[in-house]
């Protein structure tokens, strides 16, 4: 999304966003240095997320192995983050998913992103083709 807007999407203050699942073993120090963070934890069913991790390049391709890495990572993050959103959610209901988010972390949904999140997500898009991702649902469950 960020950049098919080009990033005029967000403009005030400082907005930093750190995906890397490794990090989470820092957690509490990332909380300690940045107190006023939002967190928020982009959940995913686990099954999908074993499923992709048996396919990484980089992965054990281990289901058992696997698994318990994603339960020890939602250990973690039990009652460290009040926020909680389903990757599933964004993929079904992006507009009202990312209301949420945005409500959480204290912008209200900006018309220009309105704009975005009405993109019809197909491959004949070019904005989605630039951006070189397509989005597609029925990847939710690709596990079965």
């Amino acid at each position: 999304m960020w950049s098919l807007h080009k990033g005029k999407a967000i403009k005030v203050g400082f907005c930093l966003i750190e995906k890397s699942p490794i990090h989470l073993n820092y957690l509490k120090n990332i909380q300690s240095f940045f107190p006023k963070a939002k967190l928020i934890h982009l959940y995913r069913d686990p099954r999908s997320v074993v499923s992709s991790l048996n396919l990484a390049p980089w992965s054990t391709h281990n289901t058992c192995v696997n698994a318990k890495r994603w339960r020890d990572e939602q250990r973690v993050l039990m009652g460290a983050t009040p926020f909680k959103i389903s990757y599933e959610d964004i993929c079904t209901e992006p507009k009202e998913s990312m209301h949420e988010v945005l409500e959480f972390i204290g912008y209200s949904m900006m018309e220009e992103l309105e704009e975005i999140l009405e993109v019809d997500f197909s491959e004949k898009n070019p904005e989605i083709a630039k951006a070189g991702k397509k989005h597609n649902v029925e990847s939710i469950e690709k596990y079965k």
